[in-house]
């Protein structure tokens, strides 16, 4: 449902108003428009060389989202050494626009529209020109990000040759450069290797030795010879449930990674952001100039961009949070009320390797009750906000919420990613185990199970083999087996156009399964598990009437017609009839409530 709730995001975000420039690049309209009303929706975060300025906008990190046309917009924010407040610009178009890097003074901002045109903004003078046309080499990727370098950037002799080697190579799915005085790295993801990774470096060349998840972030250590994963990382040590990487626009090097409220930089100390913002902050995304870092942080109600030079922190209010209109009954503004201050904290289940792991949200003034979260995957961590949707409608109840990560997530590592091909379902089995023997430990005395789509995997386990520990079970368009990639993703155009086609479903299914030996031994398996689920009143089932993922019949015989199973009029994630699910479930979490003594505070 996160993936579906971004794209939503970004499609309905209102267009800046008040136009004070306008271009036309390669037959679209590109124009500047100051101090726009910032919806707090950004992820990305890129600095001038001057760290005078710094440009944010929304950008998936999924390798399948190479064909999305978003953003459409981006935003151009001056950093005041003063405490006044920072001027911003939005740069916007009837097409996908794009950052692509400053020029070394810092005044001229170069953007890309759509596959192939350019153009210049002008920070000095609050407007933007056309720019030279891309070389056609550039579509065959679509660039993550580019380190400093002249402006006719894309016309140097290394960085060409590093493309045509990729071409010849294989077509990438998506490259990430990096660029030097006189060097060049060129980082591809191929579509044709089962989303494996090749470096390129001078006349050097390296390729992972396994697959990798789709939302991995590759590091390649400066002066080594070794591509090697940021995943790589014991879980809670230190507690990164994702980790991404950021770059040095100065030298044109990867320069570190960051996790939920850490930066690490490859050189020098760790930097917890967490504890200058308090629990609840989450890092968005980071960028390097030199020894200086900018990191673009989110908060329980603004969203800032942190400087953190020579050991001294500052900030800057980039947005309030504010909630977005839209046409359909879900409440997506990402904050708690001030009377409802919640506390994280991080949670192990066992020591070594590979284990699953978990980020408790306790509200200060709790019930007693907890709600153990399996969240959708079965790559993709969850905890990127200040404040997930599920932790504020749990706070509201009063419930604390354990949300956790469990085998095929790469923030745990590789480890804990291996295992799904490795094991199959026999993974979730051994995860599941050990969280409920820490459930069962805990000393909440009123608990629930919520799952949602692939989450539905770990779910079924725990109705099947520690159903005794719950009041209720609530499964959310769970995953109870897994259709043909054309099932999984048709009615999804709505919400996700152009996202993911067909071929990649089955080539990302592959390695995330172990091939197509792997991926019928997991359907097999969880089949057998659920056929043998039974209706009892403490389980409920909410499915999507037009959701080519997850479905009713899905459940074994004895539950069709049964009152537990509600259907709703709506898609994968039940966006457009989600209120009168949460509306149930509140229900009997309020019923169960009443049958059971108060738990411990």
């Amino acid at each position: 449902m996160r993936l579906f709730l971004s794209a939503i995001l970004t499609a309905l975000a209102p267009a800046p108003s008040g136009q004070e420039d306008r271009v036309g690049i390669e037959g679209f309209q590109v124009h500047v428009v100051a101090n726009p009303d910032a919806q707090c929706y950004a992820n990305r975060l890129m600095v001038d060389p001057a760290s005078r300025r710094v440009v944010t906008w929304t950008s998936s990190r999924d390798l399948r989202d190479f064909d999305s046309t978003e953003p459409h917009h981006f935003e151009v924010t001056s950093l005041p050494e003063s405490g006044a407040a920072a001027l911003s610009v939005a740069i916007g178009a009837n097409a996908r626009v794009e950052p692509l890097r400053w020029s070394e003074s810092g005044d001229r901002l170069l953007f890309r529209v759509e596959a192939r045109g350019t153009g210049f903004y002008l920070a000095d003078q609050q407007r933007v020109e056309a720019g030279p046309r891309m070389d056609p080499l550039w579509e065959e990727v679509r660039i993550e990000a580019i380190a400093n370098g002249d402006l006719a950037f894309h016309q140097r002799p290394e960085a060409l040759e590093l493309l045509r080697r990729a071409r010849a190579d294989g077509a990438p799915r998506r490259a990430l450069l990096t660029q030097g005085a006189g060097s060049a790295t060129l980082l591809t993801f191929q579509w044709g290797n089962a989303f494996r990774l090749r470096a390129y470096a001078g006349a050097k060349r390296w390729n992972t030795g396994k697959n990798i998840a789709f939302t991995s972030a590759p590091l390649l250590m400066p002066g080594t010879t070794r591509v090697r994963q940021l995943g790589e990382q014991e879980a809670g040590r230190p507690f990164l449930p994702y980790a991404l990487p950021f770059l040095d626009r100065r030298l044109g090097t990867i320069a570190g990674r960051f996790g939920i409220s850490r930066v690490e930089p490859l050189r020098g100390s760790a930097i917890d952001l967490g504890r200058h913002f308090g629990q609840l902050a989450a890092i968005t995304d980071v960028a390097a100039n030199g020894a200086t870092l900018f990191a673009l942080v989110d908060l329980e109600r603004e969203r800032r961009i942190v400087r953190v030079r020579h050991g001294e922190i500052r900030s800057w209010r980039l947005c309030e949070k504010k909630q977005l209109p839209l046409p359909i009954p879900l409440p997506v503004e990402n904050t708690l009320p001030v009377d409802m201050p919640v506390v994280r904290s991080e949670v192990q289940f066992g020591p070594g390797r590979g284990r699953a792991f978990a980020t408790l949200y306790r509200p200060v003034h709790a019930d007693g009750g907890l709600i153990v979260y399996f969240h959708g995957g079965p790559t993709i961590p969850y905890s990127l906000d200040a404040v997930p949707r599920d932790v504020r409608e749990a706070a509201a109840k009063g419930k604390s919420i354990l949300i956790v990560e469990y085998s095929g997530m790469q923030g745990g590592g590789r480890a804990l990613s291996e295992r799904l091909p490795r094991l199959g379902i026999a993974a979730y089995r051994q995860d599941v185990d050990q969280v409920m023997r820490w459930v069962a430990r805990s000393p909440f005395r009123r608990r629930y199970l919520l799952v949602d789509s692939f989450g539905g995997v770990p779910g079924v386990l725990a109705a099947r083999y520690h159903a005794a520990l719950f009041d209720h079970m609530f499964f959310r368009v769970p995953a109870l087996t897994l259709h043909s990639a054309e099932e999984m993703l048709q009615n999804r155009e709505g919400f996700a156009r152009n996202k993911v086609p067909p071929e990649s479903q089955r080539e990302f299914e592959a390695s995330i399964y172990g091939g197509d030996a792997g991926r019928a031994r997991f359907i097999a398996d969880l089949r057998a598990e659920v056929g043998r689920l039974q209706p009892s009143s403490r389980l409920s089932f909410y499915f999507g009437s037009m959701d080519g993922a997850s479905r009713p019949d899905d459940l074994p015989a004895q539950f069709r017609g049964h009152p537990t199973v509600m259907v709703v009029q709506s898609t994968h994630g039940m966006l457009a009839n989600i209120t009168e699910v949460e509306r149930d479930i509140a229900m009997k979490m309020a019923s169960e409530n009443q049958k059971n003594k108060p738990g411990m505070q």
